[in-house]
């Protein structure tokens, strides 16, 4: 059996291929690979001309709604870690990340679908 590579147009189509939506919640669950609870994908890096594999929250946030500033994580306003949905992401220092996790919610957010 030969393994078969899929081709996309670009990234957003490979991650809106890639996930479903939800009508309850309005997550995008990530239906590719997942490791601790999060999505992941291998993308090819032209630079070191290898695979490497990616978060695929923070690529769907890189790709939708842009960059991730130096030293920030992005954190599932959902917290729902499989989700992609660029609406119910956004940026965060590693403290909040943390605090946002160990003591729930501190904060009242909408998420939008």
């Amino acid at each position: 059996m030969t393994a078969t590579t899929k081709h996309y147009r670009d990234m957003e189509e490979r991650l809106i291929v890639n996930s479903i939506v939800d009508p309850v919640t309005g997550c995008w669950p990530w239906l590719g690979k997942q490791s601790g609870g999060y999505g992941k994908l291998n993308v090819w890096d032209k630079v070191k001309k290898c695979r490497i594999t990616l978060w695929a929250h923070r690529v769907a946030y890189e790709t939708f709604i842009g960059p991730i500033d130096e030293g920030m994580e992005v954190d599932h306003m959902c917290e729902n870690t499989i989700c992609i949905n660029p609406n119910h992401l956004q940026q965060c220092t590693g403290l909040s990340n943390t605090m946002y996790y160990h003591h729930g919610r501190y904060i009242k957010r909408e998420v939008n679908g």
